[in-house]
Order: structure tokens, then sequence, then C-alpha cells
């Protein structure tokens, strides 16, 4: 019966959002720019019709790994269906947040009712990359930026579509090296106390074991 109850609950998940996910490693070599402020909250520029910049988003960790700050609402225009790109730029708040040669984390959940094709990567931009003035993007500094492409991909009778698209992005450091989302960490403290435990009661189990089946 439970597992009944669980199948039920992995296809209900399945077919409730879409998700993709990327990572990458923050090269050795590259000069982290300096922002000492912290972050406040998500803000959002326009570069043309087609691409838009946020230039200030959460980027979080296994010590604030708050999921009510990675909601996304831009603009979109379900009735053309153009392609466009979201770029988000990565800040090193407080100077601290994260370093070279640490593991960025980004995972892009959104509707299966809505037929997005989401495509991610990173690059490193310059404001004068975009034909921006540096103060525009907080200065022409090499800063690295999570690249999101999309483009609807459905057709629809109707013309009163949305004109909106809403999605969570979630950008986090990595504890370490190993490529393990942050959200599994608890399920492997949890797994790892339940195998010290059996390894500390395994004796006195196949003892109870042997003396049931075996006596």
């Amino acid at each position: 019966m439970i597992s009944r109850y669980l199948l039920i609950l992995y296809l209900v998940l399945a077919v409730s959002a879409n998700t993709e996910t990327f990572l990458f490693l923050v090269p050795n070599y590259y000069d982290i720019p300096l922002h000492p402020q912290p972050y406040t909250h998500q803000r959002l520029t326009t570069v043309n019709t087609s691409t838009l910049v946020m230039v200030d988003y959460p980027i979080l960790d296994v010590y604030n790994y708050d999921l009510a700050k990675t909601s996304v609402s831009i603009p979109y225009q379900f009735t053309e269906k153009p392609q466009n790109q979201l770029l988000v730029k990565l800040n090193n708040y407080g100077d601290a947040t994260f370093d070279a040669n640490d593991v960025i984390n980004v995972k892009l959940c959104w509707p299966a009712t809505i037929p997005v094709n989401f495509d991610l990567s990173h690059r490193f931009i310059r404001a004068h990359d975009l034909g921006l003035a540096p103060e525009r993007l907080g200065g022409d500094t090499l800063d690295i930026y999570v690249v999101l492409e999309y483009q609807a991909d459905f057709y629809s009778v109707r013309d009163d579509l949305a004109s909106s698209m809403e999605f969570n992005l979630v950008i986090a450091k990595l504890p370490n090296s190993l490529p393990v989302p942050i959200e599994l960490y608890d399920f492997i403290v949890y797994l790892v106390d339940m195998c010290i435990l059996f390894a500390a009661m395994y004796e006195y189990v196949m003892e109870g074991i042997k003396r049931a089946f075996f006596s």
C-alpha cells in the first residue's frame, strides 16, 4: 500500500513541474570582481527586445538555502513565441559568497502546463559587450552570468495568452566539489545516521535471527 502511495506521489511530482540543472566550476584563474554590498532584491533591466539582465539575484548555500527568494517573473509574448534570453549576473555579495574553484549548481523549475524549451549555460560578460553603460550593471567588470535561453513551444487558437513567464531559478554554491544538490544533504545525513545505527546493531540483529530461526 505504501509503495502505491509513493508511486502516485512520484507521478504527481513528475507531471507537475519540469526541471533543468546545470553545474559549472568557477575558474581558478578568474579574478572575481569586488561586490561588498549584500543582496537585497531582484533587479531586472532590459538590453533589447530579446535580452533581459537580472543584475541582482540571490546565491544560496548550505547555510541560507531558502527557496522563497527563487521565484522569477519576466515579460514574455506567448502569442508570438520569440526566442529570448535572460542573463543572471553572479555577484560576490559581501566579497564572500563564492571563490575560485567553487562549484555552482543551477536548477530551473517551471510548470509542466507551460511548454517552454529552456537551455542553460554560463558566460563571462562585460557591460560594454551588451552595449550598456557600466553603471547599469554595477560597473564594466568581467562577470559570470547564468544564461537562460527560452522559447515557448506550443500551438493555441486563443489570442489572450499570458504576457509573462514564471519559474523558479535556484543558484547555489555547493559546499564541496561533489556534484550533490544541497536539498539532498539532509537525506544523506539521515541515511548516514541510519547506516551507523544499523552497523552498531548488526551483531545483535544477526544473533536474534539465528536464535529465532536456527536454534
